[in-house]
């Protein structure tokens, strides 16, 4: 799976530069420059210690890294023996035949962080299968994925006291 770069991204930190500035000009040298870089860090990988990394890797005195506004850690895992991640699994496998649930692989954030301080049920999941299109440059679900994640998300309500 780590062959492919949307998969690769599963299991390790990531390091991505999202937007580059630099320069007025084509024909003008500019004397400073601005990186934004993306750090999608795994749960083991707080903010700090990817921080540490790229201030030691990156060793030129004039480059300043700092984190800016909304960063935050990655949110711990579920537990995978508890009954939140069991009942999304038994929906799971009826929804979606060909799927094999796993733990801990969702690319992106959620909203779900904010309830981490109410329990450690909280499944991070998404009922689709096309995530060539889903995490593409211009990212769109097919009808088929959209139709898919309603009948996922209805059956999963439907069971949830069951």
């Amino acid at each position: 799976m780590e062959e492919s770069n949307v998969s690769h991204s599963l299991f390790h930190t990531t390091l991505v530069p999202a937007i580059l500035e630099s320069g007025i000009k084509d024909i003008v040298i500019s004397t400073d420059a601005v990186a934004i870089v993306n750090c999608w860090n795994m749960s083991e990988d707080p903010q700090s210690a990817v921080m540490d990394v790229m201030k030691k890797r990156i060793t030129d005195d004039r480059v300043f890294i700092s984190p800016i506004g909304g960063n935050r850690d990655a949110t711990p895992f579920a537990d995978i023996n508890g009954t939140a991640f069991k009942k999304v699994e038994e929906v799971a496998m009826k929804v979606m035949l060909e799927v094999i649930p796993v733990p801990f692989l969702l690319m992106t954030g959620t909203d779900s962080r904010n309830s981490n301080v109410l329990s450690r049920g909280v499944i991070k999941c998404i009922a689709i299968l096309d995530l060539k299109r889903e995490y593409a440059i211009v990212e769109h679900l097919t009808l088929e994925d959209m139709n898919r994640m309603i009948f996922f998300y209805s059956q999963l309500i439907r069971h949830s006291g069951k």
